[in-house]
């Protein structure tokens, strides 16, 4: 998401520990078993630099049971953009802003206006991936994500290891 939002990144950097050396699954059929798992990671926190004056923090792992912090936040210098994490399978009803704007009389949390969204789309926002290939074979134009940012991604995810072990913060190869 944030590649999406804000470009390529130029290097990553990683903490990592393990919180859980025995997991224990917690649904479908190996429900109670218990995994030894001493040696892989289960929590990270990954950071990225974008240079300039924009980096951003992922937080990530397999020790979470839950949460109720937001999906996902935003922060620039004039307020922030947060999609709450309250469960609402709509991510329009999870959207808020703060505004810090007081040449505007603005300052303070705000719900942004209600969207337009067609009723036929309105319960299906996880099949976006499959709406945006329907219009891109319409429409002849390419899917959403190129295979170039795809890369990046995977780009991303393949120097995280060395970030880990090097602790330190690593470039990245590739852009999009």
């Amino acid at each position: 998401m944030t590649t999406g939002i804000l470009g390529p990144a130029k290097a990553v950097g990683c903490m990592a520990k393990i919180s859980e050396p025995v997991r224990t699954v917690r649904t479908g059929t190996f429900d109670g078993m218990q995994i030894q798992a001493d040696q892989l990671y289960d929590n990270y926190i990954i950071t990225l630099d974008y240079g300039e004056r924009t980096m951003a923090v992922v937080e990530s792992g397999f020790c979470q049971k839950d949460s109720r912090a937001p999906q996902m936040e935003i922060f620039g210098t004039k307020g922030t953009i947060t999609f709450v994490n309250n469960g609402n399978m709509n991510p329009l009803d999870s959207l808020e802003v703060y505004l810090d704007a007081p040449e505007r009389g603005i300052r303070g949390w705000l719900k942004p206006m209600e969207w337009d969204v067609p009723a036929s789309e309105m319960n299906f926002f996880q099949c976006k991936v499959v709406q945006d290939l329907i219009h891109a074979i319409e429409e002849d134009r390419p899917v959403g994500l190129p295979p170039e940012h795809a890369r990046h991604v995977v780009d991303i995810m393949c120097t995280i290891p060395e970030a880990i072990k090097t602790k330190s913060i690593v470039p990245l190869h590739t852009t999009f």
